[in-house]
């Protein structure tokens, strides 16, 4: 993947989809999670530490989609490291170069809070539980802030590195990275909602994550008829990826909210069904797939 904004097609494929939706979807449980920990009561934390648990896994996912992807696999240490003499390899101006530095700092934080959150399930005892420093004192708060802000930037980077482009379609919408973002934390809300329901601890969080959840759907919804608006209109999303963008809006927004409003009085358990929770994952999917293939045909059919 080039570090060049480019006029041409990118030709990017299913790799770099993947690449946004575990991306987005790691930054957004953390996000979820460092939330909880930093405004959330004690009775919360078995709530923040599924968000902990999901980040890693996922988000252990994009390095290798992403080497997978470059044109040279085995010298992605060059996003990194000078390749003719020692030292760090950082362009400010390169997004692609921020966005690689910002991947690796938000997963160190992801790892720390990973095995902290299971230091912390093991209640200190043996090995793995003397991790659960990480979850105590002062240390605990100043990790969710760091890795908060850095989740926040990874779920809405991908959008933005999009918007900056100089290829048409993606460049006429300035909303990309918003709308990526509401759908990271939609995704991650009905996630963290559908793992909870089926954990009896994480009953006083429950109503918080379903706020979150249909929240952030709304949220999306409204960016995401804004960015119909900027890039052309319903007109020009006439073919297969306007009925993909549709299915988006109707299986990973309007589902999920219509569940929590048909839900409104649940009871922990019912904060959102096994359907409306997968329509928001896959959803996300769905609209970063419908984003990136779209900028090949939309408009200029």
């Amino acid at each position: 993947m080039s570090d060049t904004l480019f006029t041409a097609p990118a030709h990017w494929g299913w790799l770099i989809v993947g690449y946004f939706f575990f991306g987005g979807l790691a930054a957004g449980s953390y996000a979820i999670a460092a939330l909880i920990d930093l405004f959330g009561r004690p009775e919360d934390r078995p709530t923040a530490r599924i968000g902990y648990l999901v980040a890693l896994p996922v988000l252990a996912l994009c390095p290798p989609l992403l080497i997978v992807d470059l044109d040279r696999p085995l010298r992605f240490w060059h996003l990194f490291f000078m390749s003719e003499r020692p030292g760090i390899m950082f362009k400010w101006w390169s997004p692609m170069s921020i966005g690689s530095w910002a991947l690796l700092l938000f997963s160190a934080c992801a790892a720390a809070s990973f095995f902290g959150a299971i230091g912390e399930i093991r209640d200190g005892k043996g090995l793995l539980g003397r991790l659960s420093v990480l979850r105590r004192g002062a240390l605990r708060p100043a990790l969710a802030i760091v890795g908060s802000a850095l989740g926040f930037f990874v779920a809405g980077y991908t959008g933005v590195l999009l918007t900056v482009t100089n290829r048409p379609f993606w460049s006429d919408s300035p909303i990309i990275g918003a709308l990526f973002l509401a759908s990271s934390m939609s995704a991650s809300a009905a996630l963290a909602t559908l793992i909870a329901a089926r954990r009896p601890q994480t009953a006083p969080s429950r109503p918080w994550l379903a706020r979150m959840e249909h929240g952030a759907a709304a949220l999306e919804l409204l960016l995401l008829v804004a960015f119909i608006a900027t890039t052309g209109g319903v007109t020009a999303w006439r073919g297969p990826f306007g009925l993909l963008l549709a299915a988006v809006a109707l299986v990973g927004v309007v589902l999920p909210l219509g569940a929590g409003l048909v839900l409104k009085n649940h009871e922990g358990t019912r904060a959102t069904t096994v359907v409306p929770a997968l329509g928001a994952v896959l959803g996300s999917l769905a609209l970063r797939a419908a984003v990136v293939f779209a900028a090949e045909v939309v408009g200029h059919a």
